[in-house]
């Protein structure tokens, strides 16, 4: 990054500016100035010092480096706020990511394997009339294929929940991939 420290190209070897407290001590400057004095922090007039010490120039404000260090750090602060954004979107993906696998996958490996989980069986409710007698299934058979199919739905959706739950793992993990590509490539162009 280039320096915008003003620098006197007259001086052997070229240094900074000195303060003006140090050029109106030099000999060529008239004597009454010569006393001990403070300078406070203000801004000056450059045409006043170049009549009392002319030996030294004051080239004023050099306009373009300042336009330029305010246009750096205007976007040194534009990038600042966006990799703050993106840091906090991207704890936001990984949170709501890991939940919903974590998630996922439990809820299909108890879908799955509920009869190892809970080995003496489980239990249905069923609706009767005020008579006692079976609302649907009155015939055992009917009974026996409607908890069947009742079952193959339950363990079915263990199986959707459990695929889906590889799936996103597998689109989380190649997230980290392409998104620290895609954001070397935004934050840092020079490095990819």
């Amino acid at each position: 990054m280039p320096s915008f420290c003003p620098i006197d190209n007259r001086t052997i070897p070229a240094s900074a500016f000195q303060p003006v407290g140090v050029l109106l001590t030099e000999e060529t400057c008239p004597s009454e100035l010569k006393t001990p004095w403070a300078l406070d922090d203000s801004r000056f007039n450059c045409s006043e010092l170049r009549d009392v010490c002319s030996s030294r120039s004051c080239s004023g404000i050099d306009h373009s480096r300042l336009e330029n260090t305010t246009i750096e750090t205007d976007c040194d602060i534009e990038t600042y706020i966006i990799k703050c954004c993106a840091l906090v979107l991207l704890a936001l993906y990984h949170g709501i990511m890991v939940n919903l696998i974590s998630s996922l996958a439990f809820n299909g490996v108890k879908h799955l394997r509920w009869r190892n989980l809970r080995p003496d069986g489980i239990k249905f409710r069923t609706n009767v009339d005020e008579d006692g007698k079976l609302i649907k299934g009155n015939c055992q058979l009917d009974r026996s294929f409607q908890i069947k199919a009742a079952l193959r739905r339950f363990e079915l959706l263990g199986e959707v929940q459990l695929a889906l739950s590889v799936a996103m793992f597998t689109i989380w993990f190649l997230s980290f991939f392409v998104l620290r590509y895609f954001l070397q490539k935004l934050f840092h162009p020079k490095m990819t």
